[in-house]
């Protein structure tokens, strides 16, 4: 028998397509990225959810700078840190802002959205580390 995933999404996306490539927060793969280690699992996820506004902040500015490598840099630093903390939606998000300003693109009309996948993370993460 296949143990019960228990995934957060977000009401604002569509339901997953079985990967859960859309999914806010997957807490059952932060404890097994985590070998396991639920206390681990906590550490990592309320340090992450404590840095985006300053990760994203950061973005911002090198947006805002018009410097699209410094864009591309700070958003790599979220695609990192997301991927790490099982937060896929985010993850997807920020490679998209990513690859656009690598390619020299300024991508101002993702931020508002960024900053949205951000917002949706604070509650299942403070729910996971409430439980």
């Amino acid at each position: 028998m296949e143990p019960t995933r228990h995934v957060f999404l977000s009401p604002n996306l569509p339901p997953p397509s079985g990967d859960a490539k859309t999914a806010v927060f997957d807490p059952e793969d932060l404890i097994f990225r985590m070998m396991g280690h639920e206390d681990l699992a906590r550490v990592v996820a309320a340090g992450f959810i404590d840095d985006l506004p300053r990760q994203f902040a950061s973005l911002a500015a090198a947006a805002e700078s018009g410097y699209a490598a410094a864009v591309a840099a700070a958003a790599h630093a979220i695609k990192g840190a997301s991927a790490n903390a099982a937060a896929p939606g985010l993850y997807q998000l920020s490679s998209r802002i990513e690859k656009l300003a690598a390619a020299g693109t300024m991508p101002l009309e993702l931020l508002p959205e960024l900053s949205t996948a951000i917002q949706l993370l604070e509650a299942p993460i403070r729910a996971f580390l409430a439980a």
